[in-house]
């Protein structure tokens, strides 16, 4: 069987003889190279240093021993060096233990071999879905605009190429994010009728969050832009939460305030901006149809937003969601 994202979370908290049986059903999915979801191959592979096999007396098993592990030893390493990524500095792995310099070079060793593979994928000429195509296209765009930034601020070609691996390094960790939730949630696509238009949530607003989201540190802190720093949100099911904003808000909210633009609403106590892009697509028989897709969407913390917001009267769903909107 195969067992769900939420599935392998929530055995955090079941019973030891569950969690062993399922560890143990994945170790040996992975020991006869059968296929696993994305999901089972992070819960295996990232737990395989705390696990053995059913006999005790077997050598202990070990992640680089299995391809299939590949790409979550990536993530296991980027989480723990994504803001320093040559390993300059002290990296923590634990409250209290650090990584030694031994193996913070094989790690960055590790880091290295992924970004220069991953720079040549995003700059191919053919991408095998959406998903990369739009990582890769955005991937690219941040790079030249952070490039930008850095150049007039007088860096050099040393920063820049920093700049380059960083964005590089997590454009990777954002596409296996985003992979994951698409590999269980079939539907590439959210779609919606809200006020006579089709709305689409698809990965594009997902990469584009997951870029905005630790961008503070990871983009350089350009002025301008705004960055996820709360809680607020479920990084892991971020199609599913703009829906469900949307779909309280067609239920809420007279057609005659929707604008086609931007919904601002408060979450929370958290003020932020869904935008919308006009778009069309053909369809079979030479047919076109327009629809909006979700552009982008983040917290408010940009003055010029939180101008117009202040110029709005709110709409009360519950005590966590209201809307803003123009009466």
């Amino acid at each position: 069987m195969t067992y769900t994202r939420e599935e392998l979370l929530n055995l955090n908290n079941a019973s030891d003889e569950k969690f062993n049986e399922v560890t143990q059903a994945l170790i040996n999915k992975l020991i006869n190279n059968e296929d696993l979801s994305l999901a089972e191959s992070k819960f295996v592979c990232l737990g395989l240093k705390h696990t053995y096999s059913d006999d005790k007396s077997a050598k202990s098993l070990k992640a680089e021993d299995f391809t299939q592990c590949s790409d979550f030893l990536f993530w296991e390493k980027y989480l723990l060096y994504w803001d320093d990524h040559e390993g300059w500095g002290e990296i923590k792995n634990s409250d209290t233990t650090t990584i030694s310099p031994e193996r913070k070079i094989i790690d960055v060793a590790l880091l290295q071999q992924h970004f220069e593979e991953w720079k040549n994928t995003i700059h191919g000429s053919k991408f095998g879905s959406f998903l990369l195509q739009t990582v890769a296209t955005e991937t690219i765009r941040l790079i030249k605009e952070v490039v930008d930034y850095s150049k007039s601020l007088g860096e050099g070609s040393n920063r820049h190429k920093y700049i380059e691996k960083a964005l590089t390094l997590h454009s990777k960790y954002v596409y296996y994010q985003v992979r994951e939730y698409y590999e269980e949630n079939k539907q590439q696509e959210e779609i919606l009728t809200l006020c006579g238009n089709l709305i689409v949530v698809d990965s594009f607003v997902y990469v584009h969050t997951l870029f905005a989201h630790f961008a503070a540190d990871v983009k350089f802190n350009r002025p301008g832009k705004t960055y996820h720093r709360n809680g607020v949100i479920d990084f892991k099911n971020i199609p599913k939460e703009i829906l469900s904003i949307l779909i309280e808000y067609q239920q809420t909210v007279d057609c005659t305030y929707f604008n086609k633009q931007v919904i601002f609403f408060n979450l929370k106590s958290v003020d932020y901006a869904i935008w919308f892009r006009s778009m069309t697509k053909s369809l079979k028989g030479g047919i076109t149809q327009d629809y909006l897709r979700v552009q982008t969407f983040y917290p408010v913390e940009l003055l010029s937003d939180r101008e117009k917001i202040k110029n709005m009267d709110k709409i009360t769903v519950n005590d966590n969601l209201s809307f803003y909107v123009n009466l």
